[in-house]
C-alpha cells in the first residue's frame, strides 16, 4: 500500500463512494474527485464536497497516515491552506485540525485499494462469462480506458510531469506484456536516473542497461558488461529484484528479445508523446514508420494500451477536448481484438 495506489483508487472509485463520515460524524458525500495536480502542492485540486448540508470547493490531499501531514511539512506550506478534505488509510494523529478528514479504511478493504489500482481484465462471473450486447462491450471498453488514463495522471505524478517518459515507460510495459509487463516497467524505472540525465540517451547505452539490469548478460559482450557496470556507477542505478516468465512463450516473445525489439524499433522515437500530441492524423509518417517496425497486431496493441490511454489523460490534465477526441479516433481505427473475452461475450 503506498499513496499512489490510494489516489489511483481515489480517481477511479471516490464519487461512488457511499454513506461516508468525517472522523468529526459530519456526513460526507464526495461531488467531484477533482483534477490531479502535477505541480507543487496538495494531490487533488477543484474538488467538491458535501459536509452535512454545506458544500465545499478547494483541494484534497492523500496520504497513507494521517501524521504525514506534519512528517511533509505542509502546516508550513501555504499551498496547502485550501485543502477541504484529508483523505488517509490509517488515522494516528488525534489531534489533526487542520481540515476535514477522511478515515478511508474504515469504508475499504486494503486488498481492494491494491487490486483496483491495477487495470483487470473482464472477470467471471460466478465462473460463467455473462453474455453482453456490442454497446455494453464498447461502454466497458471506455470505463477501462478512463481508468487507464488515471493510472497513467498518478504515473506522470510520479514522474514530475514527465508526459514523454511516461508514455515510453507504458510502450516498454507493452513489449513486456500479457506476461511481463509490470516487471519490465520496473525495468526501466530502475534506469530513469539515466534516462532523465541523458537529453540524447545513446541507443546502445540504453539496451545495455535494460539487460544488464534484468540480468541478462549472456546477451552482452566483455565491452558492453564493462560500459554497464560504468553507466551503473555514473548514475548510482540500484539492481532491481526481477521475474521473468517464459512459460509457453516462443523464443521471439522471450524477454530480453523483446528488449533488443524495443530499442531497435522504438528508441528510434524518442519524442513519441510529441509526436501523438501534434500528428492529428492516424496515417502521419511516423506512424506508418513505427507500424511497419512493429507489425500490426503488435502496434494495434500499443494503441490500445498506450496511446488512446496517454491522450485521454493528457485531456483531463489540459481541459483539451480535442485530445479525447484523437484517442477515440485511434481506438476506431483498431479492429476489435479477437480474444477468449471478446468471442465469449459476443456469443
Amino acid at each position: 500500500m503506498n499513496e499512489f495506489q490510494l489516489q489511483r483508487f481515489w480517481l477511479n472509485h471516490a464519487a461512488r463512494l457511499k454513506n461516508l463520515h468525517t472522523n468529526t460524524g459530519a456526513t460526507l458525500s464526495i461531488l467531484y474527485p477533482g483534477q490531479i495536480n502535477l505541480d507543487q502542492g496538495p494531490d487533488f485540486l477543484y474538488a467538491s464536497i458535501k459536509i452535512d448540508d454545506t458544500i465545499w470547493v478547494g483541494s484534497i490531499e492523500i496520504h497513507c497516515k494521517t501524521s504525514d501531514w506534519y512528517v511533509h511539512r505542509h502546516h508550513e506550506d501555504n499551498h496547502y491552506h485550501n485543502v477541504i478534505l484529508h483523505v488517509v488509510w490509517k488515522n494516528d494523529q488525534n489531534k489533526y485540525s487542520q481540515s476535514h478528514l477522511l478515515v478511508l479504511s474504515d469504508y475499504v478493504e486494503e486488498c481492494s485499494i491494491e487490486e483496483e489500482s491495477i487495470v483487470k481484465p473482464i472477470q467471471p462471473l460466478m465462473g460463467k462469462l455473462v453474455s453482453l450486447s456490442s454497446n455494453e462491450l464498447t461502454e466497458w471498453g471506455l470505463q477501462r480506458l478512463e481508468r487507464k488514463a488515471n493510472e497513467i495522471l498518478t504515473d506522470v505524478k510520479l514522474f514530475q510531469g514527465d508526459w514523454n517518459y511516461v508514455c515510453f515507460r507504458k510502450i516498454f510495459a507493452a513489449f513486456g506484456a500479457p506476461l511481463n509487463g509490470e516487471v519490465f516497467q520496473k525495468t526501466i524505472d530502475s534506469i530513469y536516473p539515466y534516462i532523465k540525465n541523458c537529453k540524447s540517451s545513446q541507443m546502445d547505452n540504453l539496451r545495455i542497461l535494460l539487460l544488464g539490469q534484468s540480468g541478462f548478460f549472456s546477451y552482452l559482450s566483455e565491452k558492453d558488461i564493462d560500459q554497464f557496470n560504468h553507466l551503473k556507477s555514473v548514475f548510482e542505478l540500484k539492481t532491481p529484484f526481477l521475474q521473468f516468465l517464459t512459460s509457453s512463450m516462443r523464443p521471439n516473445s522471450f524477454p530480453e528479445r523483446r528488449m533488443e525489439q524495443f530499442v531497435e524499433c522504438v528508441f528510434l522515437f524518442q519524442d513519441v508523446f510529441r509526436n501523438l500530441l501534434e500528428n492529428e492524423s492516424i496515417v502521419s509518417s511516423w506512424i506508418k514508420s513505427m507500424k511497419k517496425d512493429l507489425g500490426h497486431q503488435s502496434f494495434e496493441k500499443i494503441i490500445i494500451n498506450v496511446f488512446a490511454p496517454m491522450l485521454i489523460a493528457y485531456a483531463k490534465y489540459t481541459g483539451i477536448i480535442r485530445f479525447r477526441k484523437n484517442a477515440l479516433q485511434w481506438i476506431h481505427s483498431v479492429p476489435m481484438e479477437k480474444n477468449k473475452y471478446s468471442r465469449e461475450y459476443l456469443s
